[in-house]
């Protein structure tokens, strides 16, 4: 298909009445990369004392050509006028996105033993990406022209994962010193368990909806970080960042984006 001809096609049939002054237009790669990750792991593990072990694992994945949802042919900033007239905005749907994850994970497990076993695990890790590094929920950049600005915390980056757990044969029989049939059936067999999960935050896409983009961000206000937080905790709005700590970026008339 020649694009030229197309436009000109397209055009004649706009003056025609025929087509709509405003084409929307869907695009996909027509020899896109298939998305695949390349994963690598190290791990040392080690015995203790009390029927315990320590496993320490650093774990890795980079993901390549996951997808990216942009447009292209939006309004100029300024004038308000598309690169190219008669068509809208230019959906595309490319592998142009990538991540990066790595971890250092510790675990320590105690074999049961006297009727108690437990074991804990944590996690001190990053996930980066441009968008949200993902096959299907993709995210659109602020600027199509430099989606270096984009690399960033995932929205699903957790640094720091804690969980716990424990099991305990509780010894009724033996604390009651008795062998009874019914105080066996009544007491024997009880288990006393817990499960234990502490996590860091999500982090959190600042974004400004006054304009026609919709990925577009306002401006740090430069406050020291302590006073970009609100003090306690604002039941019910679960809002934590004070409005103080960022600027709106003026919007142009012509073209309702940020200029």
């Amino acid at each position: 298909l020649n694009p030229l001809l197309y436009t000109q096609q397209v055009g004649q049939l706009q003056a025609q009445g025929l087509l709509g002054t405003t084409l929307a237009v869907q695009s996909e790669p027509q020899n896109g990369d298939d998305p695949y990750s390349i994963q690598w792991t190290f791990g040392v593990q080690q015995t203790l004392p009390g029927s315990m072990t320590l496993e320490v694992n650093y774990n890795a994945n980079r993901g390549l050509h996951e997808f990216f949802n942009y447009a292209l042919n939006r309004p100029d900033r300024l004038t308000g006028i598309s690169p190219v007239q008669g068509f809208g905005t230019v959906n595309v749907y490319a592998p142009i996105d990538r991540s990066k994850y790595a971890a250092l994970q510790a675990t320590l497990r105690k074999r049961l033993q006297k009727g108690l076993q437990f074991s804990g695990a944590f996690s001190w890790s990053k996930v980066h990406s441009f968008g949200d590094a993902d096959l299907l929920l993709t995210a659109a950049p602020q600027d199509i022209n430099n989606i270096k600005l984009d690399w960033g915390p995932a929205p699903f980056d957790i640094r720091l994962r804690f969980v716990g757990n424990a099991i305990w044969d509780i010894p009724a029989l033996k604390l009651i010193h008795s062998n009874r049939r019914l105080t066996k059936l009544l007491f024997d067999g009880w288990q006393v368990s817990a499960i234990y999960t502490a996590q860091t935050g999500l982090p959190a896409n600042i974004t400004d909806t006054a304009g026609s983009y919709a990925s577009a961000r306002p401006d740090a206000a430069g406050l020291p970080q302590s006073q970009e937080y609100l003090t306690g905790y604002q039941t019910g709005v679960h809002q934590y960042l004070t409005a103080a700590a960022f600027i709106r970026v003026p919007i142009a008339a012509a073209s309702s984006a940020q200029i």
